[in-house]
């Protein structure tokens, strides 16, 4: 769970992901992996804004990505909504994030993560 401070409101970004496949450069059998093993995986992680116009509106929800990754370079190719967050700001701000992120080389084609935007207000 990552959370940041921001001026009035708690953001919680619950970020645990699970790989749907990945393959090994020595077998070509698929496993699914959850954290902590994703993180050793990832050689970059960029976690999704919060959007101003999406905090101070109270907009929340919670939705699951899909990526494909270049198996050669680690590199995300393309990222999608499995499921929305239900608003489409929040699901611009996860694609942005998810499709910037880079796994070592070899390791992962495909990957797959539920996100959940939520707020709490300061007491």
């Amino acid at each position: 769970m990552l959370t940041l401070q921001r001026a009035s409101h708690l953001v919680a970004f619950a970020l645990t992901t699970t790989l749907v496949s990945v393959v090994s450069a020595a077998s070509a059998d698929s496993q699914v992996v959850e954290p902590p093993r994703l993180w050793s995986l990832a050689v970059k992680v960029v976690n999704p804004e919060y959007p101003v116009a999406a905090r101070r509106s109270r907009l929340h929800g919670q939705g699951v990505l899909v990526g494909d990754v270049n198996f050669d370079t680690g590199d995300v190719k393309s990222v999608r909504m499995e499921k929305s967050t239900g608003s489409t700001i929040l699901d611009q701000a996860a694609l942005t994030a998810f499709g910037q992120w880079k796994f070592k080389p070899r390791t992962i084609r495909k990957f797959r993560t539920p996100i959940d935007f939520t707020t709490t207000p300061r007491i």
